[in-house]
């Protein structure tokens, strides 16, 4: 990532590919560095967690935050050529389900109310 400014502008370069290495360190390739993700209020690109030892990748944290219209948001991300992650939401508390979840009778459940459902 370079940072620099040019007049009254910040610019900012970020990496569209990283190195993929595996389990024993060999370089076995690139792989995209950086995806769009939409999570309930929240959007932006954030980096791609590279896990090539494991034949995974994990969204990591957001580099850029964005407050574009949705569909604006999603054709930017085509413009630029990455992928876009849209999260599904809670259907009881509308949150972002970002890891494990359940399905209840409104559909899916963060696990936080599951554990309010189950008492």
């Amino acid at each position: 990532m370079k940072i620099k400014r040019k007049k009254d502008k910040i610019i900012v370069e970020l990496d569209m590919w990283q190195d993929s290495y595996d389990a024993i360190g060999q370089l076995i390739g690139q792989v995209p560095n950086l995806i769009g993700v939409i999570a309930g209020d929240e959007q932006g690109i954030a980096q791609v967690n590279d896990l090539g030892y494991k034949g995974d990748q994990q969204v990591g944290g957001f580099i850029i935050n964005t407050y574009f219209e949705r569909d604006k948001f999603i054709k930017l991300c085509e413009e630029l050529e990455i992928d876009c992650e849209i999260y599904p939401l809670c259907a009881y508390c509308n949150e972002p389900l970002l890891g494990c979840l359940t399905v209840g009778d409104k559909g899916y459940m963060c696990l936080d109310c599951e554990e309010k459902n189950n008492k």
